[in-house]
């Protein structure tokens, strides 16, 4: 198994990564509502996704380092992400319900997605050993 300094280098840069992808999400975000005027959760189909891809090749060729089985791997992570992105619509949703600033909500949703996916993508996407046969 992976040593706990393995481990938490891979959190580590996980979060950075992280960061770079819930960026991207965030600016596609507000581009898309803000400034295209498209609807919060159209916006944020569209912006969980590129944040979505850019996690997925940070971390497949900066962290994990796990090339094999790379379209299994990519489904699987994006399994994760559309879970991801169904918590994201409803945190949105209940936000937008109870009034709160759409931005605000997208932020709130993005920390708690972040920490979910993590837990998902480190045991799921790139944890699994897939010999086949």
């Amino acid at each position: 198994g992976l040593t706990a300094k393995v481990k938490l280098r891979n959190a580590i840069i996980y979060g950075g990564i992280g960061i770079v992808s819930s960026s991207a999400d965030a600016v596609v975000f507000l581009i898309l509502m803000y400034v295209g005027g498209l609807n919060p959760l159209v916006s944020n189909a569209i912006s969980v996704s590129i944040g979505i891809t850019t996690s997925f090749v940070l971390n497949r060729n900066f962290n994990f380092k796990v090339y094999d089985h790379a379209l299994r791997r990519a489904l699987i992570f994006f399994a994760v992400g559309l879970c991801g992105l169904g918590l994201s619509q409803l945190i949105l949703f209940v936000a937008a319900c109870w009034g709160v600033e759409m931005f605000v909500a997208k932020l709130v949703s993005i920390v708690i997605v972040a920490g979910f996916q993590f837990l998902l993508n480190s045991l799921v996407s790139f944890g699994l050993n897939m010999k086949v046969g």
